[in-house]
């Protein structure tokens, strides 16, 4: 499940109904955050419990058709066509990994959320581990 941040959700609605100009970037970021995290700090933008260090960076997810499915039926919803491959964790782990969001910056603590949500399970990250999402498997749903 994703939803959007009230961020993002404000500036749709002045671009759609208040004619508020909106430039979609030309990359988006895959950040990775903590079980430290909640949904409702994702939902206002809270930065604080994004993985940090031991070689973390947010990756590049290019907007195109190319890397995103054609949007199914009429559910709003697109998934990744290319693995989202993080760097490995060294010198030491990241911890439990237990959401992700997309972002509208590269640089991890800084920049706004668009859309996040829960793993379907959490994951710890340990030295030497490297974080994926296979081609597929990060799903995006307007709804």
């Amino acid at each position: 499940m994703t939803a959007m941040s009230n961020y993002f959700e404000n500036t749709l609605v002045n671009h759609v109904f208040r004619g508020t100009s909106f430039s979609a970037p030309s990359n988006l970021y895959v950040a990775l955050f903590t079980s430290s995290a909640s949904l409702a700090e994702l939902e206002t933008g809270t930065l604080t419990n994004e993985v940090s260090g031991n070689a973390y960076n947010r990756v590049t997810i290019a907007c195109s058709t190319g890397n995103w499915d054609a949007t199914s039926g009429t559910d709003g919803t697109t998934k990744n066509t290319n693995a989202i491959i993080f760097p490995t964790a060294t010198p030491s782990g990241w911890g439990t990994i237990q959401y992700a969001a997309v972002m509208d910056t590269a640089t991890p603590g800084t920049g706004n959320i668009l859309i996040y949500g829960e793993l379907g399970a959490p994951k710890t990250i340990n030295v030497s581990d490297t974080f994926a999402f296979n081609a597929g498997d990060f799903t995006v749903v307007f709804a």
